[in-house]
C-alpha cells in the first residue's frame, strides 16, 4: 500500500506537470494569477468607462442600480472612481461633466484620461424611450481633479459602444463604420481605412500595432482578427481567435501579449464565458491560459498598469446581475 500510493501521487505530479505544459507552452513566463480586490464602493453597473495613468485607474459611468437586479430601475451615471493599484484603495473624485451617460468610449493618452460619445436614454412613464447620442470627446486632468471638453465629432447615426486602441499617442476609434484617428495634442480628427470589425469586440495595441477581434459582423459566427498598422493604413488579417465566437468579450495587452476573454454568445439559451486567452504576436498564436474568477462576463471594463490589470464590473450570467467587484490579473 506504501509504494501504491507513491505511485499514485508520483502519476498525479507527472500528468499535471504534463498538462501545464500543454496549457503553457511557452515555459518563459509563469502561469496568470487572478485575486480578488476591494469592490466598488458604489453602485452595480455595466456599459461602464475606464482608464489608467501612472499608478492610478479611474472606473465610472455606465448604467446600473444599487441592488444589481438586472434591468430594474437602473440609471444613467456620471461618477467617477480612481482605484490606486499600490494602496489597492478606492476613492471619489470629480464627477464627469459631459452628462450622465453609458456605453461611452474611453482611454488614456500622456498622463490625461478620456471619455467620447455614449449615450443616454429619457424614458416617459408611459411612452417609448428616447435615446440621446453624443458627439463629444472630453479630457480628464487628474493633477487638478478637473474635466474639459476637447472637440467634437458628428455622426449620423450616433456612436456608441466603440472600440479603442492607442499608438504613439493617437487613440484609433473603431465605430463599426468608420476608424476614427484623435489627436489630442492638436485636438484633431481625421478619418482611417475602416475595419471591417469594431463593435462589440475585443481590442488591444501591440509593437505600434492595433488589433481588432471578434464582434460584428455575423456576432454568432465571427473568429475573425486583424492587425492594422497606423503607418501603412492597412489592416491585415491574422490567425483567427480559437475559442468560441463571442460579443463583449474584455482585453488588454501587457509585457508583449494580448489577452482576451469572457464574453457571451446569443442563442437560446444564450452561451456565457469566462475562459481566457493570451496572443503571442510573434508566431501570431493564441493559448488558453486561466479563467476569469469574477462573476461578470460581459460589459466589463480594464484598467491597465505596468505589468498587472484590474478586471471588474459588468453584468453575470448565473445569476443574471450586474457586478461591482474586481480582480488582479497579474503575469509578470
Amino acid at each position: 500500500m506504501r509504494y501504491s500510493s507513491l505511485l499514485v501521487l508520483s502519476a498525479f505530479f507527472i500528468v499535471n506537470i504534463f498538462l501545464a505544459g500543454c496549457k503553457y507552452p511557452n515555459s518563459t513566463l509563469p502561469p496568470p494569477t487572478w485575486s480578488q480586490l476591494p469592490a466598488l464602493p458604489s453602485i452595480f453597473r455595466e456599459e461602464a468607462s475606464s482608464f489608467s495613468i501612472g499608478k492610478n485607474g479611474y472606473f465610472g459611468l455606465g448604467f446600473g442600480n444599487t441592488d444589481g437586479q438586472y434591468r430594474i430601475n437602473v440609471t444613467h451615471n456620471d461618477d467617477l472612481w480612481e482605484f490606486n493599484i499600490v494602496a489597492k484603495t478606492w476613492r471619489r473624485v470629480a464627477d464627469f461633466k459631459g452628462g450622465k451617460r453609458s456605453g461611452a468610449t474611453s482611454f488614456s493618452i500622456n498622463g490625461r484620461g478620456y471619455v467620447a460619445f455614449g449615450y443616454s436614454t429619457t424614458c416617459p412613464a408611459n411612452g417609448v424611450c428616447e435615446f440621446i447620442y453624443y458627439d463629444d470627446i472630453w479630457e480628464f486632468n487628474p493633477d487638478t481633479n478637473s474635466w474639459s471638453k476637447v472637440t467634437t465629432y458628428t455622426s449620423s447615426s450616433g456612436i456608441r459602444y466603440a472600440e479603442v486602441f492607442v499608438i504613439s499617442s493617437k487613440a484609433y476609434i473603431l465605430t463599426g463604420t468608420e476608424c476614427l484617428e484623435f489627436d489630442p495634442a492638436t485636438r484633431s480628427i481625421r478619418k482611417r481605412t475602416a475595419s471591417s470589425l469594431g463593435l462589440f469586440g475585443g481590442v488591444f495595441t501591440l509593437n505600434n500595432k492595433g488589433y481588432v477581434l471578434l464582434g460584428d459582423p455575423d456576432i454568432e459566427q465571427n473568429k475573425r482578427v486583424y492587425e492594422y498598422d497606423p503607418k501603412t493604413d492597412v489592416w491585415t488579417r491574422k490567425n483567427d481567435f480559437p475559442g468560441k465566437p463571442r460579443i463583449l468579450p474584455i482585453s488588454f495587452s501587457i509585457n508583449g501579449y494580448g489577452y482576451c476573454g469572457s464574453g457571451y454568445q446569443r442563442g437560446n439559451p444564450y452561451q456565457h464565458f469566462r475562459d481566457f486567452w493570451q496572443y503571442n504576436p510573434t508566431n501570431d498564436k493564441w493559448t488558453q491560459i486561466e479563467d476569469y474568477p469574477g462573476v461578470g462576463v460581459a460589459w466589463l471594463q480594464s484598467m491597465v498598469f505596468s505589468d498587472n490589470v484590474v478586471v471588474g464590473a459588468g453584468h453575470g450570467a448565473d445569476p443574471l446581475k450586474y457586478d461591482n467587484n474586481f480582480w488582479l490579473f497579474q503575469r509578470k
